[in-house]
């Protein structure tokens, strides 16, 4: 069965490399919409629920969204906040304007994880408590000038009828932007490893900076959050670089910062291969259900890379095989779909919402 299967892959010990047969046979399976939403809803046991949600919007503070709904009573900082969520408030303006329901929607907003059960956030822990949406998507997804709208809008040319790549050359010119100045074949790529990216997140980007910045074009690009002690060499940090100029690397590092790794999602869809540590995070493009050595190459600590730089650089056709499974995942997440039944999972009861307009 494709659910057991999604929930029961394990990673592959890092230093059992996995043979090339195997990555070949390891097809790249992507859930059905019916469990899509069942995932993005989250946990459900064991998870805490919030309590006295009011309509008051700000920044990660629990409320709710007023989801093709009147309020019956005046509220002056039930919208004043949203000014102040930029995107957020966009993208979910969007979702809304695509579902017939009218409800409150339980939300959280910002880069702290949602964990409360049937809240809605831009992410979580993986297989964890709180709801998933696409949120902040000029910023997690910019190569999609609307994700909401792409994916929501019943008139949205299906991209099933072409690979990413030439989807993404007919479409709009965000899309062209970071994704199809890929023009260097694999052949032509240099054997190396590349990361550039902030100082964010807890000491992740940190440990694997230190590890392999000496050896590997792997470095800052800039110091923010005042974390001047994790860039106190000057080989530490080396400048910004473009995706156009990280794809002439085959092995792109990816790592967690705040949440996510932002920049996961291009990469998955370029023709460079993925290096990570196992993803904790995951947001709608459902970090947790890529599986490693079929989708990515996992590294979970730094000092494995040598040998598994070693063993990539032997297997061209099994890198290749991945390449081609993570572009196959990014071209199914980004098919457009109908998102009312995962509103519908979404809708609070009206006895609590009717208590809860009582109340505000």
């Amino acid at each position: 069965m494709l659910v057991l299967t999604l929930l029961t892959t394990t990673c592959t010990p890092l230093s059992v490399m996995p043979d090339e047969k195997l990555v070949r046979a390891n097809a790249s399976h992507f859930p059905p919409l019916e469990f899509r939403f069942k995932y993005y809803l989250g946990k459900q046991d064991g998870c805490p629920k919030p309590k006295d949600i009011g309509f008051r919007s700000a920044g990660d503070h629990l409320f709710l969204y007023p989801c093709g709904i009147e309020l019956p009573f005046p509220c002056e900082e039930c919208t004043s906040g949203l000014k102040d969520l930029g995107a957020y408030a966009t993208d979910l303006a969007q979702l809304c304007e695509h579902t017939p329901l009218k409800l409150a929607l339980p939300v959280t907003l910002g880069d702290g994880l949602t964990r409360w059960q049937s809240v809605v956030g831009k992410a979580r822990s993986v297989g964890g408590c709180g709801a998933l949406m696409p949120l902040n998507t000029p910023r997690h997804w910019p190569t999609v000038p609307s994700l909401s709208d792409w994916l929501f809008n019943s008139s949205t040319p299906s991209t099933r009828e072409c690979r990413i790549h030439e989807c993404l050359r007919d479409g709009p010119a965000a899309f062209r932007r970071l994704l199809v100045p890929n023009a260097v074949p694999w052949s032509q790529k240099k054997r190396e490893l590349m990361w550039r990216g902030a100082t964010t997140g807890s000491s992740t980007r940190k440990d694997y900076v230190h590890a392999l910045g000496r050896s590997h074009d792997v470095g800052f690009a800039h110091v923010v959050q005042g974390k001047h002690n994790w860039a106190n060499e000057s080989w530490m940090v080396k400048g910004k670089m473009s995706p156009e100029k990280m794809l002439h690397y085959r092995y792109l590092l990816s790592l967690e910062g705040n949440d996510v790794a932002t920049d996961l999602k291009w990469k998955l869809a370029s023709n460079s291969l993925v290096i990570m540590p196992p993803p904790t995070k995951e947001t709608w493009l459902m970090e947790g259900l890529l599986q490693p050595w079929v989708h990515y190459v996992p590294l979970t600590k730094p000092s494995d890379i040598k040998a598994t730089l070693s063993w990539l650089d032997r297997n061209d056709d099994a890198c290749l095989q991945m390449i081609a499974n993570a572009n196959d995942w990014m071209k199914n997440i980004l098919q457009p779909a109908d998102i009312t039944p995962l509103m519908k999972l979404l809708r609070p009861p009206r006895a609590r919402l009717i208590n809860t307009l009582r109340r505000r």
